[in-house]
């Protein structure tokens, strides 16, 4: 499949509103770029990227953290390897390692965070939300973890590009940098594995019905 272009894609950025995004805006490699910024709207976190993706022009969503720089070649590597379907993301095995280091089962084997560097289709981020709610309620837990909540629901490919971090990422107030942080983040994972792993009653029947019609089950060993 050929290269899609930049301008076919939407930049979208969500940030707390006290950083100055002048490196990363000019990075961009994108005439379309939507910012949350928490402190004019409503502050929804991290989830303000996937409500930002709702304003993006185009189909295809490029999408960062506003604490670091993708190079314009980077960004155009990740064109490369857009996916229908899938959340493509900037992840490498050393970051699982240190998740695993830090408790978390499977490190970060299963997961693409958006704000790493990623591109993907518009509807992904919602989608993967939807599930999720359908399960746990939209609450400050889901707003600040949304990112890690959508990186495992979502379909996702890790590639390994790596990026520039600004100064602004060590600072006490960004959410790797909180005291509870490991812990709450564990949990996020933990619960969008459940959600991801655990069949919805539509497609245990369907399953079931699969089986029942090719003679294999006859009770209810999903539902």
């Amino acid at each position: 499949m050929s290269r899609i272009d930049p301008s076919q894609v939407s930049a979208v950025l969500v940030t707390r509103g006290n950083v100055d995004l002048t490196p990363v805006l000019d990075s961009l490699i994108f005439d379309d770029v939507v910012v949350w910024d928490n402190s004019v709207e409503t502050n929804e976190m991290t989830y303000g990227r996937c409500l930002a993706v709702e304003r993006a022009k185009h189909p295809v969503i490029f999408s960062q953290d506003d604490d670091l720089i993708h190079s314009p070649e980077n960004q155009l590597r990740l064109l490369d390897e857009y996916e229908p379907g899938v959340l493509v993301g900037c992840m490498w095995d050393e970051w699982s390692a240190g998740a695993k280091q830090q408790g978390i089962r499977d490190g970060y084997d299963d997961l693409v965070f958006a704000g790493s560097g990623a591109i993907y289709d518009r509807n992904i981020p919602g989608d993967a939300a939807a599930r999720y709610l359908e399960r746990w309620p939209l609450d400050d837990f889901f707003r600040l973890w949304a990112d890690t909540i959508i990186g495992v629901l979502a379909p996702n490919r890790q590639v390994d590009i790596r990026f520039d971090i600004l100064e602004t990422a060590t600072a006490d107030y960004r959410m790797c940098n909180q005291p509870d942080a490991e812990l709450l983040k564990a949990q996020a994972i933990s619960r969008a594995r459940e959600v991801r792993d655990t069949l919805s009653k539509k497609d245990a029947h369907r399953l079931y019905m699969d089986e029942l019609v090719a003679g294999g089950r006859h009770e209810h060993r999903y539902l």
